[in-house]
């Protein structure tokens, strides 16, 4: 049996979560934090196995880390999630599984466009998105789109793929079949920071060499523009059904336009989306170019 796994998807601050318990169990671990500009941890590379093949091919290693991390989906089309937190839960003595809530996805989503490739998430595979982007029109590429083309696009893919990437779906399951792992949504790292890392380093029982919580967080917390981002657009979306007063906001991701554009389809609206390269940014605005779809 191997030690101890860490099963996250991107966005979700699983190399984070590895450097603090490197961070706050052992004195002989650097003290150079891990972040940077953009928010992201990685400064620290950790041991990082990508994914569920990387994760067998350390099992049947004689390699042994403290901690370990790996991505619960692959590109791999036959891609079994179920199968492979089971893989994990029996081969590791302890297995932690990060999640996004339903009301973290616009945070979550911003991350995994904005911190893991310098170059931005849809630029990291240009060939296979613009594979699908030639659907808009002839000759469409991810050089040549129109935001608002783009904004059609991801309106469309985004969520279900990120559900699908996080495996949310089978969320009750997992805890259901693997009562030993530990389950941590990625608000906690937000609300109560040290109490997430405290009661997660007591339950691997391993040893506290570390108290200065709040200087982390502050440091990190800073760094995390998204992490208030769902308040804000169901404020948006809620504006737009008269649910709530108008307001203003300031200029707001391509993600989250896409995602107010997707749940107002899921509320029966859609947005005069052709030609709009330019997002309203009051809600007043906003209800101009919403129609009730049939």
């Amino acid at each position: 049996m191997k030690n101890i796994c860490i099963i996250f998807a991107s966005g979700q601050y699983g190399t984070f979560l590895e450097w603090c318990l490197n961070y706050f169990t052992d004195l002989n671990f650097p003290e150079k934090l891990p972040f940077n500009s953009n928010g992201n941890s990685h400064k620290f590379l950790g041991n990082h196995l990508n994914n569920i093949t990387g994760c067998k091919n350390y099992v049947e290693s004689d390699i042994t880390h403290q901690f370990v991390r790996f991505h619960l989906m692959s590109t791999d089309l036959h891609d079994d999630p179920f199968g492979y937190v089971g893989y994990a839960y029996k081969n590791f003595n302890r297995v932690i599984f990060l999640y996004t809530p339903i009301d973290s996805f616009a945070w979550c989503l911003n991350n995994k466009f904005e911190k893991i490739f310098e170059k931005g998430f849809l630029n990291s595979d240009p060939d296979f998105y613009n594979e699908i982007l030639k659907n808009w029109g002839k000759n469409k590429s991810l050089d040549n789109i129109d935001r608002w083309e783009l904004r059609e696009f991801l309106s469309y893919f985004n969520y279900p793929q990120y559900v699908s990437e996080t495996s949310l779906e089978l969320l009750d399951s997992y805890k259901l079949n693997y009562k030993n792992a530990i389950f941590i949504p990625v608000t906690n790292f937000r609300d109560c920071f040290e109490l997430t890392i405290k009661k997660l380093i007591e339950d691997l029982q391993l040893p506290l060499v570390r108290n200065n919580f709040l200087e982390i967080y502050n440091t990190w917390i800073s760094l995390q523009h998204h992490s208030h981002k769902d308040e804000l657009i169901k404020k948006i979306i809620d504006s737009a059904l008269n649910l709530s007063d108008e307001f203003e906001w300031k200029e707001i991701t391509i993600v989250d336009e896409a995602l107010i554009q997707y749940y107002l389809r899921q509320h029966g609206f859609e947005i005069q989306c052709y030609d709009l390269n330019v997002f309203p940014t009051n809600s007043k605005d906003l209800k101009k170019i919403i129609y009730e779809s049939t």
